[in-house]
């Protein structure tokens, strides 16, 4: 909180470090984190009236004429994608500035190369097989960069370059190092911010990185903490940050998405419409908006998404997500795959689009398809438990019990707060005939918040090795977690407690169960009047034994 105040009585600082950013990025052509800096200029608390306004001018190039002349060519032609004749016009570049727009354009030219060699030896379904060919630029781009460097004369902008080429080389721990550098140099380019939080593998190893201390750090340390499922702590950084950056769109979709993997799909859909209706028109995250539709099961909403996706842009990604989901909550699933695939198509990076084809391909009994999505899923996204536990499921329905383990625990690693990974863990050792390790997962699922599942079967567990007392235990705590919906799971549990209360001698407890088993219709309610039946008896046998111990105790008073 000391500094997020720090943060808000800088309020115009941060505007003309935005400011200077947005015109930064935008000269050297990173349109991306351009439009996230102006995003947070927007999104700022609004000024009071009668604060003085800030004013800034961009300043005169420090070039001659002609140099920026030819500066100015090479970034026009940047934008239209022709990367070869910018990096042409600039290749006695020496100015910073345009050293990067240089080798940044041979950059996504060898990107570009590297897409078409793809269609041409895949064709047009080529989607997962982007790391099969390399940028053939990367090399020479090292090669340029290394010197400048190492003897520490590249700026913010030049180090986040280094970073990207040392990332596609495999040398992570150097591309960590140049990353933080950059950051350190400039910190608000988010660009680098981003590709350092995807290279560490804990947050621990990102905290000991030497960071700026800024409020562009708790942006970073907020999408860090999503990506490795430590969403509530994700949204107290959030939370910090709303207090300055109210307005701010990209905030409040981190916000949603983190209430979403929490499962608190009300909250995340409303900060969803919040988004929407101050940027009708943006498509960021509404793959994720049309999965808590499904959920929620909303085939209006979910139809009206798709609907004003297609008039947006019907060729995004996240189009044809919304699009597959509505098709999939139709049962629908052949449809469903149709628009996934459209998606990769476009993205094969798209990792929604991986993840819920695989969903569907479990649906339509394609396990070979549905374990080939999943993996490509994975192979995008180490950290996403959806996929691993996708994996899971299958292997389950193709009886490889093991393998199945062995992903689901992959999933319960990345998730251990979610007692639906447990369950699924536990269920196969019960296949396995292993109750004992079956019982430690249940045990891990319930002290997680289930929903009552572990609880149900850790009773019939404990059942099946004959321990009575326990497993009444746990179908009593059952029994009165869905003490207001009759269930047909609650039949056993009843039957079972009102035996077992009935052998104990607590007939009170043994009548209740009976008398909840006649609101079923069928043999549990033949089942209910038995066992009354035979309360009753015991009932009228122990009055019995009373009355004939009371005469027996009025006479030997009397005797004596």
């Amino acid at each position: 909180s000391t500094q997020s105040t720090w943060v808000f009585s800088n309020r115009a600082a941060i505007q003309t470090e935005l400011l200077q950013c947005i015109q930064e990025c935008n000269d050297r052509g990173l349109t991306h984190t351009a439009k996230w800096a102006c995003e947070q200029l927007v999104g700022l608390q609004p000024e009071e009236e009668g604060s003085e306004c800030i004013s800034f001018l961009p300043s005169a190039p420090s070039t001659s004429v002609q140099e920026h002349g030819i500066y100015l060519l090479a970034k026009s032609v940047f934008d239209l994608g022709e990367y070869l004749r910018c990096w042409h016009f600039l290749r006695n570049a020496t100015g910073s500035k345009a050293v990067f727009l240089k080798l940044y354009a041979f950059y996504m030219a060898g990107e570009k190369r590297k897409e078409e060699e793809i269609l041409e030896q895949h064709g047009p379904d080529a989607a997962g097989t982007q790391q099969a060919v390399p940028n053939r630029h990367i090399e020479a781009i090292y090669e340029e960069l290394r010197d400048a460097c190492e003897k520490k004369q590249a700026d913010a902008f030049l180090l986040y370059l280094f970073g990207l080429v040392l990332k596609r080389r495999d040398m992570k721990v150097e591309a960590r190092a140049a990353f933080a550098a950059s950051v350190s140099a400039m910190p608000c380019l988010w660009c680098s911010w981003s590709e350092l939080t995807m290279l560490c593998t804990d947050p621990k190893e990102f905290l000991a990185l030497p960071l700026p201390n800024h409020w562009a750090k708790e942006f970073s340390c907020a999408q860090m903490l999503s990506v490795f499922n430590k969403w509530d702590e994700s949204l107290l950084y959030y939370s910090r940050l709303r207090i300055v950056f109210p307005n701010s769109n990209f905030l409040k979709s981190g916000i949603a998405v983190a209430h979403y993997d929490l499962k608190e799909y009300s909250e995340a859909a409303a900060e969803f419409e919040e988004v929407i209706d101050s940027d009708p028109y943006q498509l960021e995250h509404i793959d994720m908006y049309s999965n808590i539709l499904y959920v929620k099961g909303d085939k209006t909403g979910l139809s009206t998404l798709a609907h004003r996706t297609i008039n947006i842009d019907k060729f995004r990604p996240e189009t044809n997500c919304a699009i597959g989901n509505y098709y999939s909550l139709k049962s629908q699933h052949e449809k469903a795959v149709v628009y996934f695939q459209r998606a990769l198509r476009v993205d094969p990076n798209c990792l929604s689009a991986w993840t819920l084809m695989g969903h569907e391909f479990v649906e339509l009994k394609n396990t070979q398809a549905a374990i080939e999505a999943y993996r490509h899923a994975v192979d995008i996204c180490p950290r996403d438990y959806r996929a691993w536990y996708g994996l899971g499921q299958t292997y389950e329905i193709l009886q490889l019990y093991y393998y199945a383990i062995y992903y689901f625990r992959k999933a319960a690693t990345l998730r251990p707060s979610d007692s639906r990974m447990w369950c699924a863990i536990a269920g196969c050792y019960e296949t396995l005939k292993r109750p004992h390790d079956a019982v430690a997962c249940y045990h891990r699922a319930e002290a997680n918040g289930d929903d009552g599942i572990a609880v149900a079967k850790l009773a019939q567990v404990y059942q099946e090795l004959n321990q009575p007392h326990k497993a009444a235990q746990y179908y009593a705590k059952f029994t009165l977690q869905s003490a207001d919906e009759l269930q047909q799971t609650d039949r056993d549990a009843l039957v079972f407690l009102a035996r077992y209360y009935k052998d104990q001698g607590q007939l009170d407890n043994a009548e209740q169960c009976c008398i909840r088993l006649l609101a079923f219709s069928g043999p549990e309610k033949v089942d209910g009047k038995v066992l009354l039946a035979d309360i009753q008896a015991l009932r009228l046998e122990e009055e019995r034994k009373r009355e004939l111990k009371t005469p027996a105790t009025q006479q030997a008073s009397h005797d004596c």
